[in-house]
């Protein structure tokens, strides 16, 4: 037995509900941009993720608030053209979840939650200090789709700061390897629920596997 859902027949936020339950599981791409008065912002988007590596983009994409207007993020990136996205690990969960809530404006999700910051040489917008993976990026381009308006980012990374307990260099040619247990990155369910790495397999040789 089948259940068959017209995609025609449900409203945006029925399709937005069912498609983020069904497309499982998501990163997060956890994004620090700052506002033009140089208030940080900092929120989570799990629809997101690697599109191309020459060059080397991800997307995100941005919604609305419960206002109307686009999300800060989203100003943000357009305004300076530039952000920091971060891969946070499964420990970072409460955090993550409260960056997610709505601020007034002039307020800081990075103030709320009480999360440190570094800053690095050459990019003007500081990193969190505890999570695993940094991504110092610039804004390639940006595209308006569907009745809602909704904004796809298409960011360059030009810098990746790793933490050294999630990787090592290997004398095998393969470069930096991340490994997955180590990093533990949190991952968005649907329905208000959030997943982690269980386990890890590798493909035989003669099965390799490249997206």
């Amino acid at each position: 037995m089948t259940i068959n859902v017209e995609m025609g027949s449900l409203s945006a936020s029925e399709r937005y509900h069912l498609l983020s339950q069904i497309v499982v599981p998501r990163p997060i791409a956890w994004v620090l941009t700052a506002a033009e008065s140089g208030v940080l912002n900092l929120a989570p988007y799990s629809h997101f993720n690697v599109v191309s590596s020459d060059p080397p983009l991800v997307m995100i994409a941005v919604g609305y608030k419960s206002t109307g207007e686009l999300k800060d993020t989203g100003v943000n990136v357009l305004g300076a053209g530039k952000c920091v996205i971060h891969i946070a690990s499964y420990g970072q969960m409460a955090s993550v979840q409260s960056t997610a809530a709505e601020l007034l404006a002039g307020e800081s999700e990075i103030d709320l939650v009480g999360l440190p910051t570094v800053c690095d040489p050459d990019f003007s917008l500081p990193r969190l200090a505890d999570a695993p993976v940094a991504l110092h990026a610039v804004l390639f381009e940006s595209h308006v789709l569907g009745p809602r308006r909704q904004l796809v980012l298409y960011l360059e990374i030009k810098r990746v700061v790793l933490s050294s307990g999630v990787c090592a260099l290997h004398a095998d040619g393969q470069g930096t390897r991340i490994d997955p247990l180590a990093l533990d990155p949190l991952a968005r369910l649907g329905a208000g629920l959030y997943g982690r790495v269980g386990g890890v397999t590798k493909a035989p040789a003669s099965q390799g596997t490249r997206d």
